[in-house]
């Protein structure tokens, strides 16, 4: 009986331990399996919670960017109006500075004709010949600036209304004096007509020139564009 026990025993313990060994294996091997696999989902959880981030920033980013592209460009949009505006001030100062220097020259040689309009007969003053021409050739060069910096239906309504008829007048009241050292006879009242005519050419193209220059009717009045005697 004793024996069979024995037997029994010593058979036992040998599978017991290598149970027990085995045993001891899977768990390290489930433990290690474990803890690789949780590493490994630890891992892919961060890298897809670093994906999100980077994809989050990269939206932060680029929506910074294009308000900054925004503003950029409405910068460049708000600088570019205002040298427009102030290319468009400067050439419209330019342009009233250019008008009010032909109403200048005008208003001198229609000074200089009106001599020959109140002199009768011989009594036409000699100096005032030369006079006359100087001022006419002023009222050219004048009116020659106009064709860069001024409105082309101005420039043209003065060529039409005005620079024609005054060419005309100057060789007429200097025919009119080379006519009277010669001793023949002056009649002067056409150039009244002549000069009558001009001033009405004159109030028309200040006229065209308020609205070139965008003068209101209220600001007209204190503006230097203005016939004579205004």
């Amino acid at each position: 009986m004793r024996s069979c026990v024995e037997v029994s025993t010593s058979l036992t313990a040998p599978t017991l331990v290598a149970m027990t060994w085995w045993a001891a294996l899977l768990g390290f091997v489930g433990a290690l399996a474990g803890s690789w696999g949780g590493q490994i989902i630890a891992s892919k959880r961060e890298d897809r919670r670093w994906e999100r981030e980077r994809q989050r920033e990269d939206v932060r980013w680029s929506r910074e960017a294009d308000r900054d592209r925004e503003r950029h460009e409405h910068d460049l949009e708000k600088l570019a109006r205002q040298l427009t505006h102030t290319a468009q001030s400067e050439w419209r100062s330019e342009r009233v500075v250019a008008y009010q220097s032909f109403l200048d020259a005008f208003d001198a040689w229609q000074e200089s004709a009106e001599p020959f309009v109140a002199s009768e007969g011989n009594g036409m003053p000699g100096a005032a010949v030369s006079k006359l021409i100087e001022c006419l050739a002023s009222l050219k060069s004048s009116s020659n600036r106009l064709e860069i910096i001024g409105s082309q239906k101005i420039k043209q309504e003065i060529d039409d209304e005005i620079m024609q008829d005054a060419v005309r007048a100057t060789w007429a009241m200097a025919h009119a004096y080379q006519t009277a050292t010669e001793g023949g006879e002056v009649h002067n009242t056409k150039f009244r007509e002549m000069l009558d005519k001009l001033e009405k050419s004159r109030a028309s193209v200040v006229e065209l020139v308020r609205v070139d220059v965008l003068i209101s009717s209220e600001e007209s009045a204190q503006t230097a564009v203005l016939p004579p005697g205004q």
